[in-house]
């Protein structure tokens, strides 16, 4: 098995836009379609979450994840 920390800066749109895509993919994208009554109030705390990340050049985090690569042992 091997393990790999992988990281990458995610986004780059504005505010406005990136909360867009949140309400597309994601849990949000698979909840607000069957319950449209939240989209405001998801919306202000998707804005509120991701504001302290909006720049000049638009709205950019770290995304951190880990990657990990296993093979099965094939038996027979």
């Amino acid at each position: 098995m091997r393990l790999h920390a992988f990281s990458t800066s995610i986004g780059g749109s504005s505010l406005d836009q990136e909360v867009d895509l949140a309400f597309r993919v994601g849990l949000l994208g698979a909840v607000l379609p069957e319950q449209p009554n939240l989209a405001p109030t998801g919306a202000e705390a998707v804005k509120a979450a991701l504001s302290d990340y909006e720049t000049l050049s638009g709205c950019s985090c770290q995304r951190r994840s880990w990657i990990v690569q296993a093979r099965a042992n094939q038996v027979g």
